[in-house]
């Protein structure tokens, strides 16, 4: 895979599978979510079931720390967006209910 040496993104993200791209960034991605007091990174969705494609997006499922805001989810967000080069969503479990059993069923540690 070839990177871009200014933003160390994926040279051209859109043609490899998204699962690919998030493994190739595992320790980057681990370090942006604690700067934005974030741990236990899960990966749910399309990734975790073995199931993306090109084109797909990242579904991560993240523990924020109990003084994290919604600046630390918006702007963590950003980072990975930029980093991967593919649409990002960040869940937060501490929002997760009962109706959100299969999230978690899904939720495979990154």
């Amino acid at each position: 895979m070839a990177l871009n040496m200014t933003t160390g993104r994926a040279a051209d993200s859109s043609q490899l599978r998204p699962s690919t791209v998030l493994a190739s960034h595992r320790h980057a991605v681990l370090r942006l979510a604690r700067r934005h007091r974030a741990g236990n990174v899960r990966v749910v969705g399309s990734i975790a079931r073995r199931q993306d494609a090109a084109g797909s997006d990242v579904d991560l499922l993240v523990s924020f720390a109990h003084d994290a805001s919604v600046f630390d989810q918006a702007e963590l967000i950003e980072d990975l967006q930029d980093l991967l080069g593919v649409h990002v969503d960040v869940i937060s479990d501490g929002g997760l209910n009962a109706a959100h059993e299969s999230v978690l069923l899904d939720a495979r540690p990154l």
